[in-house]
């Protein structure tokens, strides 16, 4: 399968605007570069099925283009080992292997700091208030960028039997527990929701779940799903 470089962009969803919810405008200055949210699940099903139908005749044989599974996304976050991290196994977290850390909840907010001075990460400072540029939202070993923070990202699998809530993996701008950023899944941590991706699906998403997309089968990979980081679409048009 094919795994994105990077999430997916405001300018990169508004290209199917017209077919899918409006979103919030940007909170940065560059909409080109900056992670789309307030997104929710079902619509960002939705975008790669509309992707899935416009490069009909173009994709590899029997695969079509989604979000990527739990497992998937957990295999390309750990880089072929065993990592409790995307950065590694410590804690506060490191920089990622392009020397950049990643956007998570530190002292670049000093208005939260003063509110809630115990929900940052102590110390920490990685320059991005909100979300940012997802060029530069730290690379890891594989190429991925954002895998560690930025915004968190939704995956193919539902959260709840009911399938009635949609399943995220990955920490955001807004994150600061190593329990929500760790690698995991709930067999791995069933008393802790928050390790393994919670379920929130909402009207319209909330500002700190975005999404990347997948080439592949319309199913879980094998163990090692990557074959390439390299998914290309339009910034703009």
């Amino acid at each position: 399968m094919w795994f994105g470089k990077y999430e997916i962009t405001i300018d990169q969803y508004r290209l199917l605007r017209t077919r899918l919810k409006t979103i919030h405008e940007p909170r940065t200055q560059e909409p080109k570069y900056e992670a789309v949210t307030m997104v929710n699940h079902a619509n960002a099903v939705k975008f790669c099925k509309i992707l899935t139908d416009a490069f009909t005749g173009f994709l590899p044989p029997n695969c079509v283009v989604r979000l990527p599974y739990d497992a998937e996304w957990q295999c390309c976050a750990r880089c072929g080992d065993q990592r409790r991290y995307p950065w590694g196994n410590e804690w506060p977290p490191t920089a990622m292997a392009d020397g950049v850390l990643p956007n998570l909840l530190g002292t670049e907010r000093p208005d939260w700091m003063k509110k809630n001075p115990d929900e940052i990460i102590p110390g920490y400072g990685d320059g991005w208030p909100e979300q940012g540029d997802v060029r530069k939202s730290g690379r890891n070993r594989w190429g991925l960028y954002g895998m560690a923070g930025n915004v968190s990202e939704w995956c193919a699998d539902p959260f709840d039997r009911n399938r009635s809530m949609g399943k995220y993996q990955g920490g955001s701008w807004r994150d600061y527990r190593g329990a929500h950023l760790a690698i995991a899944s709930a067999s791995d941590h069933p008393k802790i929701p928050s390790a393994f991706g919670c379920g929130y699906e909402g009207a319209d998403g909330n500002l700190a779940t975005g999404f990347r997309i997948a080439v592949g089968p319309d199913h879980p990979a094998s163990a090692n799903p990557i074959q390439s980081n390299e998914i290309s679409l339009p910034a703009s048009d």
